[in-house]
């Protein structure tokens, strides 16, 4: 019984390494198929307490190929998630071509890289100032160059606004004049003071 025992390791250790033999090279690096992946499951970006010329913002999301350089261009492709904004909720579905620019039918990992960017250009205009976040969910979708890989890692979620955050040192400040925010007020200070102001030398600056 003994010998019998003292075997099922290796035993497993063999079954392992031959159903893995096929998608791992000499080196132990993952070379069967392309698989690309998101590297980060969500990204978000405000345009609240940017000067009120910037109208656009450009998010470039980082997505990864397993394994090795690309020994050629790899054309991968995107889609859209469609969904219902939840009820009782500040989340408003992003729509393309009024909240973001239309996405390009495809998009490439370059030769001897494993990294690129799809390149999702934010639209200001159309964005109501209230607090509310604006939701956009994207898809990995297979080519004849990629497929995607990890599964946990096959979609990815955009948030934006355009609400100017009420900033920490703003009670402490306006007390005995302006006791609620003014999202108003402060844009026109930004505006003045040509970007956001932080708590540190706020009395020096405003004075």
């Amino acid at each position: 019984m003994k010998k019998i025992f003292t075997c099922i390791p290796a035993l497993l250790l063999l079954l392992l390494s031959t159903a893995c033999s096929e998608d791992v090279n000499n080196d132990g690096f993952y070379d069967n198929v392309d698989r690309i992946y998101f590297v980060n499951d969500s990204m978000n970006y405000s345009f609240g307490d940017k000067l009120s010329e910037v109208t656009r913002y450009t998010l470039n999301y980082p997505v990864r190929i397993m394994g090795l350089k690309a020994t050629q261009e790899l054309k991968f492709k995107i889609s859209i998630i469609s969904e219902e904004a939840p009820e009782n909720s500040d989340i408003i579905i992003a729509r393309e071509g009024v909240h973001f620019e239309n996405l390009s039918p495809d998009y490439a990992v370059l030769i001897d890289s494993v990294n690129a960017y799809i390149p999702v250009v934010l639209l200001r205009e159309q964005l109501t100032e209230e607090i509310k976040t604006y939701r956009l969910k994207l898809k990995l979708e297979s080519t004849a160059d990629i497929i995607p890989g990890v599964k946990e890692s096959q979609t990815a979620t955009i948030t934006f606004n355009n609400y100017l955050e009420e900033p920490s040192w703003w009670q402490g400040f306006f007390a005995a004049y302006a006791p609620n925010y003014e999202p108003g007020m402060y844009q026109r200070m930004i505006a003045f003071f040509g970007g956001p102001l932080e708590e540190e030398g706020i009395w020096d600056r405003y004075l």
